[in-house]
């Protein structure tokens, strides 16, 4: 086994001398400038001579990456389709790359020192990459322009079943070439921020936009003329009962294919337009009426003016070309209905007056006959027209299930209005209690019956509460019963007293004989005789017997002497009455 040998006080010393001389070395190397240059990356040279030579590096890459487009340029030339295609991504990849080493090159300029004979050379360099740049871009652009226009004039000898590749092939040189243009935009602007002039390099562009502008627009109208005729023959066909062509279907879907691509290449026109500040109101205008997708650009006031000026114009325009037409069929739609309407008032009326129905189920069913015959007329003059009904008829179903899941209240109330209907419980002028409510039945709907109260007051009661509760009819019945009660004195003769009563009743005109009037003793009570009286009366006269049967009874007992007791108690004050008092208490 090893033992550490102990340090002796000398040891110590040299080790501490050692750490100290450390970290002077090391403090030293961090503070010195040269030091902190070879960290930076750029060993000896200060800032200026560093950026300098980051401009002459960006340079160099710059003048490899031109000599490169150069070549591909020279090798492509003669070249067409497929071959072009695949010369065509390394030279965009080439032109990106020069891009970005251009805006590092503008990113280092300001920090270069003016007063450096080199930074003249490099701004001249830099102009001519920035023009190379621009030239090869506007060429691109050109050359693209030109192969486009050659690729649509083969647009009609392609068979349908190759259109919508075809379309989308068209497609994508569209958006290489909005790409072209968007590229050239950047450029251009770069070109100002580094304070070159190039009155000709914004001229050609202005041009070549507003040309361009004006071609996608007439072959915007041209492809929805296209689609819009597709459509006509497919729906054609349907109408027909036949199964369209497989081929009026391809060319419907590749001209939804152009027309979408058109629509995307003239937006992107317009915004590079934009940019440039030259009018491009009238192609937002076509792309979103074409579309009918409503963009932000409609909050530009010109080109919501130019729509709304447009869809006056449309409307005037459909107005003076089939707006008599229109009229004419609108009037023979008006008289169908009409005609449709006196005749179903008729039948029903004819239908009425032989089969008499109950004055409730008569006034509904009126109430539905006129807007019902009236519907019938509308859908018969529709189909005189030769409009189909049957997609109206499908339309009206739908739209009724939607109306019904929102209205379950309604149908609820049309549902209990049907019931009652059918079970008729009441008719129109009866006195019914339902709902809470005690009147007589003025008419009755679809989704409430209207009762009248005796003051006078209208009460709109939905027939889901009329048939939900207890409906008491007091006018069905021929005969109904009134009930009036009469106090007896214990002086009195109960047996004369109740005979009294029953001459009383048979003097009167509103009482029947038959059933018999019930009068019988219902009660003692401490004061006098209760005397229940029942007579019977007709269902109409009720009212009138009900209110004036407790005068009748008074005023006739009182011709015959028949006194009327109040309530009385004894009271015995004598000392014999008196309870006796225990000692206790």
């Amino acid at each position: 086994m090893s033992v550490e040998k102990p340090l002796t006080g000398s040891d110590s010393r040299c080790r501490l001398r050692i750490a100290l001389f450390a970290s002077l070395v090391l403090a030293f190397l961090i503070c010195h400038p040269a030091f902190a240059q070879e960290d930076a990356g750029t060993p000896g040279l200060d800032p200026a001579a560093a950026n300098l030579e980051r401009a002459r590096e960006l340079l160099r890459e710059m003048d490899a990456a031109r000599q490169e487009i150069q070549a591909l340029i020279e090798s492509s030339e003669g070249m067409s389709g497929e071959e072009l295609d695949l010369k065509r991504v390394p030279a965009v990849e080439i032109v990106d790359g020069l891009s970005d080493h251009t805006v590092d090159l503008l990113n280092v300029l300001p920090a270069l020192d003016k007063s450096i004979a080199a930074r003249d050379s490099i701004l001249h360099a830099l102009e001519s990459h920035l023009r190379f740049q621009a030239g090869v871009v506007r060429e691109a652009a050109t050359r693209n322009s030109d192969r486009l226009a050659e690729t649509l004039r083969l647009r009609g000898g392609v068979p349908p079943e190759g259109r919508g590749r075809f379309e989308a092939r068209v497609g994508e040189h569209e958006r290489f070439l909005d790409s072209n243009l968007a590229r050239i935009l950047e450029i251009g602007r770069a070109v100002e921020s580094a304070g070159f002039d190039a009155p000709e390099f914004w001229e050609w562009m202005d041009d070549f936009l507003a040309e361009r502008a004006g071609q996608l627009r007439i072959r915007l109208q041209l492809a929805v003329l296209e689609r819009r005729r597709a459509l006509e023959q497919i729906e054609a066909a349907r109408e027909l009962g036949i199964t369209p062509d497989e081929d009026q279907l391809l060319l419907f879907h590749a001209a939804e294919i152009r027309v979408d691509a058109i629509v995307s290449s003239l937006s992107a026109t317009a915004d590079l337009m934009d940019a440039r500040g030259l009018p491009a109101a009238k192609y937002r205008i076509l792309a979103i009426r074409t579309t009918g997708s409503i963009t932000e650009h409609i909050l530009n006031y010109k080109v919501f003016l130019g729509l709304v000026r447009g869809g006056a114009d449309d409307i005037l325009g459909w107005l003076k070309h089939g707006g008599p037409t229109a009229l004419v069929r609108f009037g023979i739609v008006i008289l169908f209905g009409l005609v449709f309407r006196l005749l179903g008032w008729f039948f029903w009326n004819l239908t009425r007056l032989f089969l008499r129905p109950p004055k409730l189920l008569g006034d509904l069913i009126g109430r539905l006959v006129r807007p019902i015959s009236t519907i019938t007329g509308i859908l018969a003059g529709l189909w005189f027209l030769g409009v189909n009904p049957t997609t109206l008829l499908a339309g009206l179903g739908v739209a009724g299930v939607i109306v019904g899941l929102a209205l379950q209240d309604s149908l609820s109330n049309l549902a209990a209005g049907l019931f009652i209907l059918i079970y008729k419980p009441y008719d129109v002028d009866e006195v019914i209690q339902a709902g809470g409510v005690l009147g007589r039945v003025k008419e009755m709907g679809l989704a409430n019956t209207t009762i009248i109260t005796f003051d006078n007051r209208r009460f709109f009661v939905p027939n889901r509460k009329v048939w939900g509760d207890i409906i008491e009819n007091r006018s069905l019945e021929k005969v109904r019963r009134v009930q009036a009660t009469v106090h007896v004195s214990y002086d009195d003769d109960i047996v004369e007293v109740l005979r009294h009563i029953s001459k009383i009743l048979e003097e009167s005109d509103l009482v029947l004989d038959t059933p018999a009037p019930a009068i019988f003793v219902s009660k003692l009570d401490d004061s006098w005789l209760e005397v229940s009286v029942w007579p019977w009366t007709k269902t109409e006269n009720w009212w009138a017997l009900e209110s004036q049967l407790p005068l009748i009874l008074r005023v006739g007992l009182a011709e015959r002497g028949v006194t009327v007791p109040y309530p009385r108690r004894e009271i015995d004050l004598s000392p014999e009455a008196r309870p006796e008092i225990g000692p206790g208490v």
